[in-house]
């Protein structure tokens, strides 16, 4: 049973998850019940506190990677759309030009 959960508690992303306290109570159940004596429940807690650290700051890390791949491609976005835009200035410009100077010409 011991090894059971264990196995349960280390396996996939369940274990950056997991409180201290819901750890700290299951512990508490199994000295209770003698399935683990308080030494091993006591090195257990210790091993699954670091493991947890260790969890959430790789899914810290993931997440922060990916918000910044996110907001990399927005700023591509944003930069695409205000090249678009000054094209459009610099077209807007050169007729506002060629009106002007067509209207010069004709009022002359």
């Amino acid at each position: 049973m011991k090894n059971f959960i264990k196995g349960t508690l280390f396996g996939g992303i369940g274990l950056g998850l997991l409180t201290s306290e819901r750890i700290e109570r299951l512990l508490k159940d199994m000295i209770q019940k003698s399935e683990m004596s308080k030494s091993e429940g006591e090195q257990f807690m210790a091993e699954v506190k670091k493991k947890s650290e260790k969890t959430q700051k790789e899914i810290e890390k993931r997440i922060s990677e990916e918000i910044q791949k996110a907001l990399s491609k927005l700023n591509l976005s944003q930069e695409e759309q205000v090249a678009k835009q000054a094209k459009k200035i610099t077209a807007l410009e050169k007729r506002i030009r060629e009106l002007e100077s067509s209207q010069n010409d004709t009022s002359k």
